[in-house]
């Protein structure tokens, strides 16, 4: 469950303007495309286990 605390702190601090460090942009980058090709991750055999 702290995935679920640090992506709320994130998003916050990115609501207020506040930066987030680079490897968290990434992260979050990643989390992004995996959520945009789940609906996708059934019909090929890549996944977005990170």
């Amino acid at each position: 469950m702290a995935e679920i605390s640090d992506l709320d702190r994130q998003i916050e601090q990115l609501r207020r303007c506040e930066l987030i460090k680079e490897s968290e942009v990434k992260a979050l980058c990643a989390k992004a495309r995996c959520a945009g090709t789940s609906t996708v991750s059934s019909m090929t055999s890549r996944s977005c286990s990170g």
